[in-house]
């Protein structure tokens, strides 16, 4: 079984997508979307028109909660609010 996942960088999961489904064949692959707070609406059904071009199986996994439990957004906005300091 391959996994891909739509994120920021779409084209390289499209591309693991269509040639593990390629080497391994639909039935061997799975889809697995992962969506959080800050991926485009876009990126997920384009995702989406692949994977049903390639005939895969797709699961969707939100993963924004946990990136927020996990203190990640508040470190990214702090350090994006630091970067922008640095630049006055």
């Amino acid at each position: 079984m391959a996994l891909w996942s739509v994120c920021r960088e779409a084209s390289t999961a499209q591309v693991v997508a269509a040639l593990a489904t390629r080497a391994l064949g639909k039935e061997r692959v799975l889809g697995v979307f992962m969506p959080e707070r800050d991926s485009s609406d876009d990126a997920l059904r384009l995702g989406k028109l692949l994977a049903d071009h390639l005939g895969i199986q797709t699961v969707l996994e939100n993963i924004g909660p946990g990136l927020k439990a996990l203190g990640c957004y508040d470190r990214q906005t702090e350090a994006i609010s630091q970067g922008c300091a640095d630049l006055r």
